[in-house]
């Protein structure tokens, strides 16, 4: 978001940059503050949130005056509800002064809005910017990593960018593409694109060791028939450029997430400035990307946990191998998500957003924060129960669904 921030507002003498990674000692944060309050900002924004910066918050609180004209921007990522305790802690230094809760896409504004006792009203929605140029629809680009990953010009071919992870369901990718590259597309390939993860669903109680998650991932290869295991491929973690290259040369982008992090999709928006159309899971963030041709596999809340629907899946995926978009329909789809993705449009954003005074003064945060809290165990479970429809998964995340 940097990059966006210094495109809207520039070199201007009334914006100023600080660095500050929410990790800083009480010390370190009380002569940021004073840094800040010599400057004379009145509008103070968080472009980029993992922690909350509740330590500056105070060091903040302690140097401007009760009365002070000041204003907060903060701009979220998916783990809001994970740092609960620390969001609630900042609650009294903020009351009463303007606050924004920016979020990347307009359902994990709703799932933010339920936190906070003014709601969506104080939330903004404004997607996270791509800002290396090189993510681009070319033609002769396509050819040459076409040419260079040994894929045939009319090979279908799908790609996942991102962690290899439980939380991805990436080992459901393979078993249900698997079989439609078995009978049907026999020329397909699927690129496993990121490093593999040990993560597995903390939130859940559910710890999975590294050698684990990757023991899933080849039992689902073993299912499959020796020349299909071939075509599953795992290029591992790709520069940025090399990405951009891998985007051309596919055909679809797939990520079957069911994340509760999954509050934009940055892998689906970059590739989308390729031109390259996706399939998604409904769920989060995911959503938004239906203005940029996205087709979403039915995702569901049931006593049985939070599902995709398989059948659907495979007949979705069967279609955009049977009708991959030409050249001319992968240019005109980039061009789409420039004006959405693209530092230049997220500028824009800032600077409508910026024109309006913030116009809720924070209240407080609801009370179904401190219910999370209250939910929250010592090893990291939150939901023991599961994601299950009628437990409390549902009262947080059904936001995340349609």
């Amino acid at each position: 978001m940097v990059g966006a921030y210094e495109k809207a507002f520039g070199k201007s003498k009334s914006v100023r940059y600080f660095e500050y990674s929410g990790s800083e000692l009480r010390t370190d944060a009380l002569r940021l503050a004073r840094e800040i309050a010599a400057f004379g900002a009145e509008r103070i924004t968080f472009a980029h949130l993992s922690i909350p910066p509740t330590i500056l918050l105070h060091a903040l609180d302690s140097v401007y005056a009760a009365d002070a004209k000041l204003e907060f921007f903060f701009h979220l990522d998916g783990n809001f509800s994970q740092r609960a305790a620390e969001w609630l802690a900042a609650e009294e230094t903020l009351k009463g002064r303007h606050c924004r809760f920016i979020c990347a896409s307009s359902r994990h504004a709703r799932f933010v809005g339920q936190f906070l006792v003014d709601g969506v009203a104080a939330t903004a929605e404004l997607p996270f910017s791509v800002g290396e140029p090189f993510f681009k629809f070319s033609a002769s680009r396509r050819r040459a990593w076409r040419r260079k990953m040994g894929i045939k010009a009319h090979a279908p071919v799908f790609v996942y960018a991102g962690r290899l992870s439980l939380q991805k369901n990436v080992d459901l990718l393979i078993r249900v593409l698997g079989p439609l590259m078995t009978t049907r597309f026999k020329s397909a390939q699927l690129l496993l694109v990121g490093p593999l993860d040990h993560l597995g669903m903390p939130y859940f109680g559910r710890e999975y060791p590294h050698f684990q998650y990757e023991g899933r991932l080849r039992r689902a290869l073993a299912e499959l028939p020796a020349d299909v295991q071939k075509r599953v491929r795992f290029p591992g973690t790709l520069t940025r450029r090399d990405l951009a290259g891998v985007f051309n040369a596919a055909d679809t982008l797939v990520s079957l997430s069911l994340h509760h992090d999954e509050d934009y999709g940055m892998a689906v928006a970059e590739a989308a400035l390729c031109g390259l159309p996706a399939i998604l899971t409904d769920w989060g963030g995911h959503a938004d990307f239906k203005a940029v041709d996205a087709v979403f596999a039915k995702t569901r809340l049931t006593r049985a946990g939070l599902t995709i629907d398989c059948l659907d899946l495979g007949a979705v995926l069967a279609h955009a191998a049977s009708n991959p978009k030409d050249a001319a329909q992968r240019a005109a789809l980039g061009r789409r998500a420039v004006r959405r993705y693209s530092v230049d449009a997220v500028a824009h954003g800032l600077l409508a957003l910026y024109k309006t005074k913030g116009e809720v003064r924070f209240k407080g945060f609801s009370s179904l924060l401190r219910q999370l809290i209250f939910h929250s165990q010592p090893d990291g479970t939150i939901y023991e129960a599961g994601p299950r429809k009628g437990a409390f998964y549902e009262t947080i995340y059904s936001s995340y669904l349609a």
